[in-house]
Parts: C-alpha cells; sequence; structure tokens
C-alpha cells in the first residue's frame, strides 16, 4: 500500500535550496563514487575463486556462525551451496568482517604451514577490496558501529531503485518542510532523523553484520515533520492499495500513526526482509518528536501563513481532468458536454478547442463546423500548437470554402515558416484565384515574400514582392 501527502505544491518562490543540495548530494554520490563498487565486488570475487580458500574456510564459517547462534542464516548458506550457488555464499562470508578476525584469530588450527602465507597474503588483498566498497567502508553495519557511519550512511544507496525511490519521498515531502521551518533547521532535523533512524536499526540487532544504507530513516522524519507540522488539520493524500487508486483527506497525525505501525507490522511478520523497518520507524518517532517540540519551544520557528495557505486545485483543471476521464470511459456525449461547460464557465485555449474539436469529429455537424472554425482562428503559442493547426487544416479541406477571408489570411501568416511554406502558398494562391480582399493578400504576400528571401528563391521573392507593391499601390492584381 502506498499512501503519499499531496497537501502541498511545488513553489519555486519558495526553492528549496537545501532540499536540492540534499538531493544533489546523494546523486553526485552515487553517480561518480559508488559507481566503482561492482568492479571492486566483481575483482574480489574472482580472485577469490582461483584461491581456493573457500574449501578450507567453509567449515570455519559453519562453525562462526553456529557460535553466534545464526542457524536461519547458516540454513539459507547451506541450501545454496546444495543449489550449486557459491557466489552468494562467498560474498556473505567475505563481507563479514568478523568472520575475517575470526579467522586471523584461528589461521594456525585450520591452515597448513604451506597454505598460511599464501593465505595471509592474498586473503589480506581480497578483505581490504571488498572492504573499501561504499557500503561496508560508510554503512551503518552495527556490530561495527561509530559516530561516521551513523551520518555517512544517509548519503549512500543499494541501486538505482533504491535512490530513485528515497529522492522521490524526500522531493515529496522535503519541499513543504523546508518552506515551513527554514533550510538550516530543515537540514538539521534531516540528519537527525537519520541519526535516530540508524540507532533504532542498531539497537534492534546489535550484532548484525549487514550494513544498512539509504536516506530512508532521515526521508522517514521528513515524512513525519510534514504530517506532525499539520496536526490534525485535514489534508490531501494520495493513495494507491492494489487495484484502488484516488485521494483522500484525513486528520495529517492520523497518518503519521498508521505509517509506524505498518512498519512495525512489516518488521515482525517479514522477519527476512532486506528493508531496515526498525532504521524507518527511528526516523518517523524523531521527525516527528522534532516538529511537535519546535512548536512548542517558540512557534515562531513556523510559516503558518505558508502552511495554512490553501493550495486547491484549480476548478478548471478538475473539470478538464473529469473531461479526460470520461473519454477513458468512452462517454463522448457527456465529455462534451463537460468541456461545453468547462469553456463557458472559464473561457476557451487552444488545447480546450482541440479537444472539442476532436470531440465533435465524431459526429460532424454544425457544432463540429464551429469548432473547426474557432480552433483554425487561434494564433498558436509554440511550434507545437502551430504544428497542430497546420494538421487540422490538412485534415480538412473542404472547411476552405465555410471559412472567411481573415480567418485564412491569418492561418496562412502564421505557417510562413520554411515547414509549412507550402500549405502558405496554397492558401494565397486559392484566395487569389478567388479574388480576395487586396490588402488582405498584399500583407500575405509581403511575408512570403520575406520568407522566400531568406530562403534564396529569387524568383519567388520577386513575384510575391510584386504582388504585395501592386496591393499596396492599388495596382492590377492580375
Amino acid at each position: 500500500m502506498l499512501i503519499i501527502p499531496t497537501e502541498k505544491r511545488f513553489d519555486w518562490q519558495r526553492a528549496p535550496v537545501m532540499l536540492l543540495f540534499i538531493v544533489s548530494a546523494n546523486c553526485l554520490l552515487f553517480f561518480f563514487y559508488q559507481s566503482a563498487d561492482n568492479d571492486k565486488y566483481y575483482e574480489a570475487l574472482h580472485r577469490y575463486a582461483n584461491s581456493g580458500f573457500f574449501e578450507v574456510e567453509w567449515p570455519q564459517f559453519e562453525h562462526y556462525l553456529e557460535s553466534r547462534g545464526e542457524h536461519s542464516a547458516l540454513l539459507t548458506h547451506r541450501n545454496a551451496l546444495a543449489d550449486d550457488n557459491q557466489g552468494e555464499v562467498w560474498v556473505a562470508l567475505l563481507r563479514d568482517a568478523g568472520f575475517y578476525t575470526f579467522l586471523q584469530l584461528r589461521r594456525d588450527a585450520f591452515l597448513t604451514p604451506a597454505q598460511l602465507d599464501k593465505w595471509v597474503n592474498e586473503r589480506s588483498q581480497i578483505h581490504a577490496l571488498i572492504f573499501s566498497t561504499s557500503v561496508l567502508r560508510f554503512g551503518l553495519t552495527p556490530s561495527e558501529l561509530s559516530i561516521t557511519t551513523l551520518f555517512s550512511h544517509q548519503f549512500l544507496h543499494g541501486g538505482f531503485m533504491h535512490l530513485l525511490g528515497n529522492m522521490f519521498f524526500l522531493v515529496i515531502c522535503g519541499f513543504t518542510v523546508e518552506a515551513a521551518i527554514g533550510p538550516l533547521r530543515f537540514l538539521a532535523f534531516y540528519l537527525i532523523s537519520g541519526l535516530a533512524g540508524g540507532l533504532l536499526f542498531y539497537i534492534s540487532n546489535t550484532s548484525g553484520s549487514t550494513p544498512l544504507v539509504g536516506a530512508s530513516g532521515a526521508i522517514s522524519g521528513v515524512m513525519a515533520m510534514y504530517v506532525a507540522a499539520f496536526r490534525l488539520k485535514r489534508i490531501e493524500f494520495f493513495y494507491w492499495f492494489f487495484m484502488f487508486v484516488g485521494f483522500i483527506r484525513a486528520p495529517a497525525l492520523l497518518i503519521l500513526g498508521f505509517y509506524i505501525g505498518k512498519e512495525i507490522l512489516d518488521y515482525y511478520t517479514n522477519p527476512h526482509s532486506n528493508v531496515a523497518y526498525m532504521a524507518h520507524v527511528g526516523g518517523f518517532i524523531a521527525g516527528s518528536l522534532l516538529i511537535l517540540g519546535a512548536l512548542l519551544l517558540n512557534r515562531n520557528i513556523f510559516d503558518f501563513t505558508y502552511l495554512e495557505q490553501d493550495q486547491s486545485i484549480d476548478p478548471a483543471q478538475e473539470q478538464l481532468a473529469e473531461v479526460y476521464s470520461l473519454i477513458e470511459k468512452y462517454r463522448f456525449g457527456l465529455a462534451l458536454k463537460t468541456l461545453n461547460a468547462l469553456i463557458t464557465e472559464h473561457g476557451n485555449s487552444l488545447e480546450r478547442e482541440t479537444l472539442r474539436y476532436n470531440l465533435t469529429k465524431l459526429r460532424p455537424d454544425k457544432a463540429f463546423l464551429n469548432s473547426l472554425h474557432t480552433l483554425l482562428r487561434h494564433k498558436p503559442g509554440n511550434e507545437r500548437e502551430l504544428a497542430l493547426l497546420h494538421s487540422v487544416w490538412r485534415e480538412n479541406p473542404e472547411i476552405r470554402h465555410t471559412l472567411d477571408t481573415d480567418s485564412q489570411v491569418r492561418l496562412a501568416l502564421n505557417l510562413t515558416s520554411p515547414d509549412y511554406l507550402t500549405t502558405a502558398e496554397d492558401i494565397f494562391n486559392a484566395l487569389q484565384h478567388d479574388k480576395a480582399n487586396h490588402s488582405a493578400l498584399g500583407v500575405l504576400a509581403r511575408r512570403l515574400s520575406l520568407c522566400f528571401e531568406g530562403l534564396g528563391n529569387a524568383a519567388k521573392h520577386k513575384t510575391y514582392n510584386d504582388f504585395a507593391e501592386r496591393a499596396i499601390s492599388g495596382g492590377s492584381l492580375r
């Protein structure tokens, strides 16, 4: 189940400077620092596979896991070996710093004098290579807890999708929190939430050897700050539960309680998951306490004007969304009726008129003709809109006989660009054949003359320029 707060919309007038810094730091570290990790892993595994050390280390690894009471992990590794999946076991064995220390203390007991020198030299190099990777060097490993890793793990990720998911939720909630409490306080609360998430992850498994990486704890804190800032105010959330998708409004703190409860439930019902649920819970709790504590100490640190500002969706946009929804359900008649009401109430635009044109095109009648005329009279604001008008004109050649001269001239003037010059000429020639208004044709001829001059077509430049001169002087146009 996915629930995302959507009460606030992005506002560049309150640029989220610190949020952008945090997102950039995470992305840069992932793409430019962590990108070397895979090569280090593959080299270490290749060297270990060729060393022959696994045959003598595996019995020691079994003994090591049994002595630590990690029977479930031992069973998993034995099953992997039974399935001829040695690589999975090698990774677990090489990533366990405690096991390497265990081997060093017992090396005289399981290695012969002939094996010892080779093992000491090569195994130390393999170990150093593995532990130079970002996850093992700066990830938070409970059995190797340090102040450095309590902070550094927050800026590392286990893969691209891990990074993408975390940054998505950080941006969704972060810009609102930063706007409400300020950039420096946002950074401090963000880091403290991540630290709290790391500490709870450590407390839940103090002897664990699996490192924690990711901004999830800090981001959970930001999400908690988001809803705690609104407290019992009913705010908007987007939800996705299997096939059910939509928006709900609910008191913010109720959703915070739901988040924490869900993470705790998942922690106990999915014990073998690689998701750090306790880090999420720690971040949630820290974020909510930080924001509520700040409220109690000094209400002035919050920008309540921003928090209470109504950023409801534009009613016109809601009606337009309803039109598209009806089209998706093939209810074209009701979609057209809703669109007409929207245009009457909120005015027309090229997007709305194009939509009405496409709906009335299904049943060509007077409504279709009116929509087509209105659409072709629009002044395009960009290249995409110009291409649309050109396409509509070419699709309906018969419309020329029902469209007035001024509208045709305006359309041709819009089309006097290299991509659509042939169509502009066609309109000019047809109007000239119909002996249309001289001054209007003179303006169009002047524009065509300039276009062909720019294209280096001297003959056409002269032809249209002469026509424009005669139109202006009132001479014969034949």
